[in-house]
């Protein structure tokens, strides 16, 4: 897993099309190779919502 403290903008664009594309959130964590705390954290934020159009 990698230990990077913050998400890259390339890696939060990844999520939102992994999402957006009805993808389990297991299936982006092996992706991305994140921690599941990580990825959930990221679609809850306040602007999530805004940022990948949902």
């Amino acid at each position: 897993m990698k230990s990077n403290k913050h998400l890259s903008l390339d890696e939060r664009i990844r999520i939102g099309i992994l999402y957006q594309a009805k993808k389990r959130i297991r299936y982006i964590v092996k992706e991305l190779d994140r921690s599941p705390s990580t990825i959930i954290r990221e679609l809850r934020r306040p602007n999530a919502g805004k940022m990948y159009g949902w």
